[in-house]
């Protein structure tokens, strides 16, 4: 019983011990990565110093590209066109900034067409979900014949709206048709959903009837 004892002891320990180092490991890992993250901040903000006074040397370039290009430029952008600004002649400089501006409004630009484009086609796309549904629905509406919608018009009155399962009592009734396919139909005539039975589906049925294109009078 001891040696056994001493054996969970042991193991015990041993994931104590391993637990630890592990718990050790990530707070270095943190701290370093942390430290990391400051020494590429320091730089970053340097970097974006120099930039200002590069652009700040040139008479030409104003205060709104000089932000342009230190707000806007990534971090690794940033460093190189500052490491070549530096190696520049003086008189290249002026040049090296314009079309480094150009470069990022460019950049700008093209996000923000591609963002159109995705709109747009979304749009599109929800456009002709919307449509392909109606197409759908209609079909699924004229598929229903005069007896089922008699059927139905008899399930509306004996089950009028507040009666529990409701569509599943009415579809009981069509016979034909499930609970989900009576709730669509209803849908496509709300006469039907607020009680106005007898005129709404006087309606529906005269719609129904009437030439494709050409809606009922009422």
């Amino acid at each position: 019983r001891r040696e056994k004892e001493e054996a969970e002891a042991a193991a015990k320990k041993a994931e104590e011990d391993k637990a630890a180092a592990e718990a050790a490991s990530k707070k270095v890992a943190s701290a370093s990565a942390k430290k990391d993250k400051e020494k590429r901040r320091k730089e970053q903000q340097k970097n974006r110093k120099k930039l200002r006074e590069f652009c700040g040397a040139v008479g030409s370039f104003d205060v709104e590209g000089s932000e342009s290009l230190t707000s806007g430029l990534e971090a690794e952008k940033l460093k190189e066109l500052v490491d070549g600004l530096e190696a520049a002649e003086e008189a290249a400089r002026e040049e090296m900034l314009c079309a480094a501006l150009k470069e990022l409004d460019l950049e700008a630009a093209t996000r923000m067409e591609a963002r159109k484009q995705r709109e747009a086609t979304a749009q599109e796309e929800q456009a002709a979900a919307r449509v392909a549904e109606a197409r759908a629905s209609s079909a699924r509406l004229a598929d229903w014949s005069e007896a089922e919608l008699k059927a139905l018009k008899k399930g509306l009155v004996t089950f009028p709206a507040g009666a529990r399962h409701r569509w599943e009592s009415i579809a009981n009734v069509v016979q034909t048709r499930t609970a989900e396919e009576v709730t669509a139909l209803v849908k496509q005539c709300p006469g039907l959903l607020v009680g106005k039975v007898e005129d709404a589906f006087s309606k529906f049925l005269a719609d129904r009837k009437a030439p494709k294109g050409v809606a009922a009078e009422g």
